[in-house]
């Protein structure tokens, strides 16, 4: 995950700030987000952050990831093709 995150950074344009945070820090705190469910508000009191730079992290990392094709879900329609062609017998 980190490696994908890094190579979408590189192909972006560096504009504003520098980030406070490294991008294994904030791809830890996307999957802590997602393990626990856990506010932005505590997410950022934990990291020292706003809880908006939390929200702005995780959309960042999350857009990124699903960019890359590794980590997307399959679609509805292959979804509903999975379902009709499996059959589970139960006695």
């Amino acid at each position: 995950m980190v490696k994908v995150v890094k190579v979408e950074r590189m192909l972006q344009k560096k504009t504003g700030r520098r980030d406070k945070l490294t991008i294994e820090e904030q791809v830890l705190i996307t999957l802590a987000y997602w393990r626990e469910e856990r506010t932005y508000f505590h997410l950022g009191q934990d990291w020292g952050i706003n809880e908006s730079t939390v929200y702005r992290i995780i959309r960042r990392v999350e857009d990124m990831l699903l960019k890359s094709g590794w980590f997307a879900l399959p679609g509805k329609k292959a979804l509903i093709e999975s379902k009709s062609s499996s059959c589970l017998a139960i006695t």
